[in-house]
């Protein structure tokens, strides 16, 4: 069912994707893939240019599976949603947490280059 939302999504469905995402969500609630599933759910509204959304569903991600990997991500997305609605301070504070907080991630190299071009 993952799988088929990730295909899904990489179609450019991204209601279709999101729908199979929250069902996967209700259905599989204990397995380890459900942060990642709500990480992706932010992705279907980013891609549809609705990032007061996708800011909401990045942050349940971080909130309801804080051990996911998609930690990270979810960061660096809501900088981005937020530098999207023009929000610098919070971009900047977003940026600054994923480069403090996971230092080695592919994410805060993204991240400080990111800081110095919106600096």
């Amino acid at each position: 069912m993952y799988k088929d939302a990730y295909e899904t999504f990489q179609k450019g469905d991204f209601e279709g994707a999101r729908k199979i995402l929250e069902a996967f969500l209700k259905q599989y609630p204990n397995t380890e893939l459900p942060g990642n599933a709500q990480f992706w759910i932010g992705e279907t509204y980013y891609q549809k240019k609705e990032f007061e959304r996708a800011i909401l569903e990045y942050e349940k991600a971080m909130t309801k599976y804080p051990e996911t990997g998609k930690i990270p991500a979810a960061l660096f997305k809501q900088a981005l949603a937020f530098l999207e609605l023009g929000d610098r301070t919070n971009v900047r504070n977003l940026l600054r947490r994923d480069i403090e907080r996971f230092p080695q991630s592919d994410q805060a190299e993204m991240a400080e280059k990111k800081l110095e071009r919106i600096k």
